[in-house]
C-alpha cells in the first residue's frame, strides 16, 4: 500500500497525468487491435470490400473492446498481443507451406511469432490460451484445400 501511494501521489508525475497516459496507452492498444483485425481480414479475403470492412466494424464496435480500452488494465494489450500472435502463427505456417520459401523470410516469421507469443504470455497468465489457437491454426492449415 505504501509503495503504491508513493508511486501515485508522491512521485514525479501527478495522478491525473499518470491516468491520462495510461488511458492513452490502452486506447492505442485498442486502435492497433482494430488495425490488426483489418489487416488480417484484408489478407484472408484478398482485399474484398465486404470481407474486409465487416470484421473491422465488428472489432471497432465490440462492447468488450470499448469497455476494456477505457480502463487501465492489461486486457487491451492482451487482446492486441493475442491478435498479433495468432496472425503471426498463421503467417509462419503459410510461409512454411510455400514450395520455395527463402530462409530469411521463414526466420523472420519465426522470430515475429516468438515475440508475439512471448508478449501474449507476458501480458497475462491466461496467455497460455495461445497454445490451442496455434493448434487450431495448424489444423486449419493442414485441412485447407487452398493452394499456398
Amino acid at each position: 500500500w505504501e509503495l503504491g501511494w508513493r508511486a501515485l501521489y508522491e512521485g514525479p508525475v501527478d495522478a491525473e497525468t499518470a491516468a491520462l497516459l495510461g488511458r492513452g496507452a490502452m486506447a492505442l492498444c485498442g486502435g492497433l487491435t482494430v488495425l490488426a483485425v483489418h489487416g488480417v481480414a484484408r489478407w484472408v479475403h484478398e482485399g474484398e470490400a465486404w470481407g474486409t470492412i465487416v470484421p473491422t466494424i465488428l472489432a471497432s464496435a465490440c462492447p468488450t473492446m470499448l469497455a476494456h480500452t477505457a480502463v487501465i488494465t492489461s486486457d487491451a494489450f492482451f487482446t492486441l498481443a493475442v491478435t498479433l500472435a495468432t496472425m503471426a502463427i498463421y503467417a509462419m505456417l503459410y510461409a512454411a507451406a510455400q514450395p520455395l520459401v527463402s530462409f530469411p523470410r521463414l526466420l523472420l516469421t519465426s522470430v515475429a511469432t516468438g515475440v508475439a507469443v512471448g508478449c501474449t504470455i507476458a501480458a497475462k497468465h491466461s496467455g497460455a490460451v495461445i497454445a490451442p489457437l496455434a493448434a487450431l491454426s495448424l489444423l486449419l492449415r493442414i485441412c485447407s484445400h487452398r493452394a499456398p
